[in-house]
């Protein structure tokens, strides 16, 4: 009887050492403040973002264009992609990049000159005639409302044609747009090529940096160097929610629209509409415009 209670003795003093010196590691428990800070907010609002919206790759059977993007300007999320990163002649949506360079390196005050070679430049003259001189920045500005070659010549040529060839290039590469080739700075040659993706970039940086490109570009109609009236080519120009964008034509591409407007649902944030390669460049991103917004009225 005696030796039966020394061995429950000792077995339960084994259990009382285990007990002690073998402890679980729990973790302390944490206050609701310390639990908070450990939440990334942001990410869980972009994952329900992204349950709520999902990037459509898919177009629409009323829509024309080649190459299409919807998407917010600030944060970068898309609502439709489609052939983003297939290479298309630009046009005169070129002239976004001259206009960046022209403002970069001319002061707005500076006379530019046209001379008979200028005006001789196929297509949108803006009336120009040989022997007058405009400031670099109404020429710019007509650049954006009546997207004029002969303006984007000038400018051109006052720099240093090839020079300034050079530069459009080389801010291409800082702007990390790879897929992209400029071979003059109107956009009549078909070597002017980009890719929605690359021209994303392009917008983003005009709109940070130089927002007055855009500017000119919602303007209905202006006068120049106290001459010259200009009426503005978009049809977008003076609505109300258009912030701003760039048109282009040649037979090789087609018709190709650049288009900011309001999203008044993301606060101060544009919504980027692009469309390459079609034969009804407003008609098509009109009717983005409508899916974009049926999309938001389905998805609350």
């Amino acid at each position: 009887m005696t030796r039966f209670n020394l061995q429950a003795i000792l077995l339960v003093l084994i259990l009382l050492a285990l007990v002690y010196f073998v402890r679980p590691n729990f973790p302390k428990p944490q206050n609701v403040n310390t639990i908070n800070n450990n939440i990334d907010f942001t990410s869980v609002k972009e994952n329900f973002k992204s349950f709520i919206y999902s990037t459509n790759t898919t177009k629409p059977d009323n829509i024309n264009a080649k190459s299409v993007v919807i998407k917010r300007l600030g944060d970068g999320y898309s609502f439709l992609k489609v052939g983003t990163n297939q290479r298309w002649p630009i046009a005169s949506i070129t002239k976004l990049m001259t206009a960046t360079i022209a403002l970069e390196k001319f002061s707005p005050s500076q006379q530019i000159f046209f001379n008979d070679k200028i005006i001789f430049t196929e297509g949108a003259s803006g009336g120009f005639q040989s022997g007058e001189f405009f400031t670099a920045i109404d020429l710019v500005r007509s650049l954006m409302v009546v997207s004029s070659n002969d303006a984007a010549m000038a400018l051109a040529e006052a720099y240093g044609y090839q020079n300034f060839i050079d530069v459009m290039q080389v801010k291409a590469v800082e702007l990390g747009m790879r897929e992209t080739t400029f071979y003059d700075p109107t956009g009549l040659s078909f070597l002017n090529q980009s890719t929605v993706e690359d021209l994303e970039k392009l917008v983003k940086y005009v709109f940070d940096k130089h927002p007055e490109i855009f500017s000119f570009s919602r303007e209905r109609a202006l006068f120049i160097g106290g001459k010259r009236y200009l009426t503005n080519i978009n049809e977008f120009a003076g609505q109300s929610d258009f912030v701003g964008g760039k048109t282009g034509f040649t037979d090789d591409a087609s018709g190709n629209l650049i288009s900011l407007f309001q999203d008044l649902s993301a606060g101060e944030t544009p919504l980027l509409v692009i469309v390459l390669g079609t034969d009804d460049r407003f008609g098509d991103t009109r009717r983005l415009l409508d899916y974009f917004n049926n999309l938001r009225y389905n998805r609350h």
